[in-house]
């Protein structure tokens, strides 16, 4: 079998299988017909259509409350699953009381037939019944209501338009337009709900943050006035006022400082000139003009032995003791002015301080103002926009009852399955091709065998054995004549030199038309003048007594083998055949030991001699040993095939069954070719010029 499929190799695979192809097309056409006008139930279809409102400014800059949605596609996807969602079906589904009815509540339907629950109950496996409470069997009737319900429900969205289309399937007009237009009315009924929530919520939350504002409004005033209450004037011209005291201050003490430094300095040098007892030096550090004045009567070493010089000395020693009282009056004045001037720069801190926080303090009274003020403008206007809430969308039409189910199609339901019954048959025949291993050609046959295909005989249309030779007489110029006289001529000529004397005709298992070749064989050998026998070679059936009349008491080779006649004596000549014919019997001994015997191998000899042509019907290879034996003592052996019969595992095994004992295939026969089903395959060979083709040349 070629394994190259190509579109002309399909073609003929389904003529070839157009009968089975036709028969599945109709089984599965009939059955899809059956259902679609018998079982399948019908289903209307009611639509409601909802047009989907664009983003618009509310009046009030409420957006987020009372406008439309954006129409990016993610947002429009949304709406479509939110449309069908388990809420909105749900609350249908309560509304219409959709449990009551059997199409969507499998709970109150009644049970149909199940193959597979079926099944499972016979073999035990069937799910045992859970027991619920009456709320939970309600609660699940609810649940898978909704998902049937959901099944029906179909939103399409428009791509050039705003518009969705609620589709819903029932199996009755009025309860798809209820669920139609129920849907659409709690879609737009939910939306509402959920916008007038979030308003409230917004209300709710705008109130709690107003309270909360004016709380922290009043505690920042209050904290603003008890901090005025503790200072005199918390502005920035005290605060510079104080700045610029403190600053005078400073200069004061820094001055005053410079003052005791001097001071503790000339005290230093008085005493100093006082302990050095030098009455010159004394009067040039403290230049006083009292000391000046005793200067003349105090002696210049100042030993204090006299009243001048003690004199002199007493008013040194309170010049100095005036020196440190004045250093120790500008250190306490000192004293004083840096404490005035600490307490001064101490009272400008702090001053600072309260203004800054008193300015930030002030600021953010003036933020929580502005907040306060912001939110109970946005309060108000919520509490207007309660009332002008609205929805997303808006019917723009409701839907109306169906006059005619859409389903069941039944025109395409028919066509559909006439479509896949002919792919069905189409699968079969191709599976049965893929898988076939019958031989449907010379080429199969050549190429699993590597021996050539010698002859190819058509089936010859005679319905009993004895009808043969009548054919073959009264249709010399038929097909089956030609392809037998083709099997004479290429027998004849595969030796030119030496023709095969003795030419064996074999098959692999019965039936397979050996005998009606080797026949039409020596028909054609004695048609050309040649002394021509017919050996029966297979002892055990006597196949030849089905073809040919033959006298009451007759004699056969194996009676001359034993002695018992002569070769003429047994030979008996054919008037159908146009040869003769050396019958056989079936014996005592075994017909393979018979045939190996030197006496058989004799006979053949002196057959040789007395003939020109010797065929031998021989036993098929695969049932008995016969056919291996005798084709040791044959020139040519020819080997049956029953076309698109016999399994190309049979042809092999018979095969090595003749080379394994050294016997050389001359080729293979085809026989019983089916001439008319061979067209429908279109497989190359000699047979196909026996139709359209070969009408012009051969007879019927």
């Amino acid at each position: 079998m070629d394994d190259e499929i190509t579109f002309q190799r399909l073609w003929t695979i389904m003529r070839g299988g157009r009968y089975v192809i036709f028969l599945c097309a109709l089984l599965i056409g009939v059955i899809g017909a059956y259902y679609a006008y018998f079982v399948a139930e019908p289903r209307f279809r009611a639509t409601a259509v909802i047009e989907f409102k664009s983003r618009e400014q509310a009046p009030l800059d409420l957006s987020s409350i009372v406008s439309g949605s954006a129409h990016d596609t993610a947002t429009i996807n949304t709406q479509i699953e939110r449309i069908r969602s388990r809420r909105v079906v749900e609350k249908v589904v309560k509304d219409l009381e959709l449990t009551k009815l059997p199409e969507f509540n499998a709970a109150i339907r009644e049970p149909s037939f199940s193959l597979r629950q079926t099944i499972l109950n016979l073999i035990g496996m069937a799910p045992a019944l859970i027991e619920r409470s009456p709320s939970e069997q309600d609660a699940k009737e609810l649940r898978d209501t909704t998902a049937a319900v959901r099944e029906g429900i179909t939103v399409i969205g428009g791509h050039d338009s705003y518009l969705f289309q609620i589709r819903v399937e029932a199996s009755r007009p009025y309860i798809a337009t209820d669920i139609a237009n129920a849907v659409a009315e709690a879609y737009i009924t939910g939306q509402l709900a959920e916008k007038a929530a979030e308003a409230e919520q917004a209300i709710t939350w705008m109130s709690e943050r107003v309270n909360e504002l004016e709380n922290d409004l009043q505690e920042r005033e209050d904290q603003i006035k008890e901090l005025e209450a503790k200072s005199e004037s918390i502005t920035q011209a005290a605060i510079t006022a104080l700045q610029s005291q403190a600053i005078d201050f400073r200069k004061r003490v820094d001055d005053t400082a410079r003052q005791v430094e001097s001071a503790k300095v000339r005290l230093s040098m008085l005493r100093d000139a006082g302990d050095s007892r030098d009455k010159a030096r004394i009067l040039l550090v403290f230049d006083d003009p009292r000391l000046t004045r005793f200067a003349g009567r105090a002696t210049e070493s100042l030993d204090g032995t006299g009243a001048t010089d003690a004199a002199f000395l007493a008013m040194v020693d309170q010049l100095t003791q005036a020196q440190e009282n004045e250093v120790v009056r500008i250190e306490q004045a000192l004293a004083s002015l840096s404490a005035s001037w600490e307490s001064l720069e101490k009272r400008a801190v702090e001053q600072a301080e309260l203004f800054q926080s008193y300015t930030q303090m002030r600021r953010e009274l003036g933020v929580t103002e502005e907040l306060y003020q912001t939110f109970l403008t946005g309060l108000r206007e919520a509490s207007v926009q309660v009332g002008l809430v609205r929805a997303d969308a808006q019917i723009m039409a409701h839907a109306l009852p169906p006059y005619r189910p859409f389903a069941p199609r039944r025109s395409l339901i028919v066509m559909m399955c006439l479509f896949l019954g002919a792919c069905l048959g189409f699968a079969v025949t191709l599976f049965k091709e893929v898988s076939r291993s019958n031989v449907r050609s010379s080429s199969e046959l050549s190429a699993i065998s590597h021996l050539p295909v010698v002859g190819e005989i058509p089936k010859i249309p005679i319905r009993s054995r004895g009808q043969l030779f009548t054919f073959l007489q009264e249709n010399k110029t038929s097909a089956a004549m030609e392809a037998l006289r083709n099997l004479r001529t290429t027998v004849l000529m595969s030796n030119a030199g030496n023709p095969p004397q003795v030419i064996m005709v074999t098959s692999t298992v019965p039936g397979e038309g050996k005998t009606t070749v080797s026949l039409g064989l020596v028909n054609n050998l004695a048609s050309l003048g040649k002394r021509v026998l017919l050996l029966e070679g297979d002892i055990r059936r006597h196949s030849l007594e089905y073809y040919l009349a033959k006298p009451a008491a007759h004699q056969n080779w194996l009676q001359i083998i034993t002695g018992e006649t002569t070769i003429e004596e047994a030979v008996m000549h054919s008037l159908e055949l146009g040869a003769d014919v050396l019958m056989g019997r079936s014996g005592q001994s075994n017909a393979a030991d018979i045939l190996s015997s030197q006496q058989f191998e004799q006979l053949m000899n002196k057959l040789r001699q007395k003939y020109d042509h010797i065929v031998i019907d021989t036993p098929p290879v695969m049932l008995v040993a016969d056919a291996r034996i005798v084709a040791r003592q044959c020139d040519s052996v020819l080997y049956c095939v029953h076309w698109n019969v016999t399994h190309q595992t049979q042809v092999l095994s018979g095969v090595a069954q003749l080379e394994s004992v050294g016997v050389n295939l001359t080729g293979f026969v085809l026989s019983q070719i089916d001439i008319k089903r061979m067209h429908r395959y279109q497989y190359d060979g000699q047979y196909a010029t026996y139709g359209a083709y070969g009408k012009g040349y051969y007879g019927r």
